[in-house]
């Protein structure tokens, strides 16, 4: 977990269920990828909604 969460104080547990590389170049814009990988059917990322 991050430190943000550790110094939250909040009681969680996290298990990862899932991990695969993904071929992406980033644009450069934080909110063009965020948008992109939150799409499902642009063309970007689509494969990590299977």
């Amino acid at each position: 977990m991050n430190t943000c969460m550790n110094n939250s104080g909040v009681l969680i547990t996290a298990n990862l269920v899932h991990a695969e590389e993904v071929s992406y170049t980033e644009s450069g814009n934080i909110s063009t990828d965020l948008g992109r990988m939150l799409n499902s059917n642009d063309g970007h990322m689509d494969n990590i909604h299977d």
